[in-house]
C-alpha cells in the first residue's frame, strides 16, 4: 500500500490532472482507513474524467461508506446520465436506494441490470416476497402491499444477502 501511494503521488507530482493517478491514490488510501482522503482523491479522479465509470463508482462507494448515501446517489445518477447502460453502476445505485429506504427504486434498478445484460451469467436474482398485510387497491389497476423481500443478488460472482421491507 505504501508503494502504491508513493507511486501515485509521484505521478501526481508530474501531472496533477492525471485522473488514473488520483484513482490509484484513492485505492491505496481506502484500505488504510484513510477514507476521507480516499474520497478526496476519488472525487478528483471523477472530476477530471467524468466518463470513467470506475472513478465515479469508487467515489460513490466511499460516500456510502461514510453514510453519505444521498451524495452517493447523486454521484451515481450523474455517472448513469453519461453511461445509462452500465450494469455495475445500476447495481451499485440499487444498493444505495436500499440504504435510503427507496425499495421500489432499488428493485427497478436491479430489474434494469437483468434487462441490460440478462445472459452473461454475472447477475442473478433470487428473491422471495412475503406480504405482511392485505393488499391495498389504489384505483382499478394498482395494488400496494407492504411486505418483506428476502434472498440473494449476485453480480460478477459476488453474492449479497437481501432482507428488506418494501411495497
Amino acid at each position: 500500500r505504501d508503494e502504491a501511494e508513493a507511486s501515485a503521488r509521484q505521478a501526481l507530482a508530474v501531472d496533477d490532472r492525471h485522473a488514473p493517478a488520483w484513482y490509484q491514490l484513492a485505492l491505496a488510501l481506502e484500505p488504510a482507513g484513510r477514507v476521507l482522503e480516499a474520497l478526496d482523491a476519488a472525487s478528483r479522479a471523477a472530476g477530471i474524467a467524468p466518463d470513467e465509470a470506475a472513478f465515479a463508482g469508487f467515489k460513490a462507494q466511499l460516500e456510502a461508506a461514510l453514510d453519505r448515501h444521498g451524495a452517493a446517489k447523486a454521484t451515481l445518477d450523474a455517472a448513469l446520465a453519461r453511461q445509462p447502460t452500465s450494469t455495475r453502476l445500476k447495481f451499485q445505485r440499487a444498493g444505495v436506494h436500499e440504504s435510503l429506504g427507496e425499495f421500489g427504486a432499488a428493485i427497478r434498478d436491479y430489474q434494469d441490470v437483468v434487462q441490460l445484460d440478462p445472459d452473461d451469467g454475472a447477475f442473478a436474482v433470487d428473491l422471495t416476497f412475503e406480504g405482511i398485510l392485505e393488499p391495498n387497491r389504489l384505483g382499478e389497476s394498482h395494488l400496494d402491499q407492504p411486505g418483506r423481500y428476502t434472498g440473494t443478488l449476485t453480480l460478477e460472482g459476488e453474492t449479497v444477502a437481501v432482507d428488506a421491507y418494501g411495497m
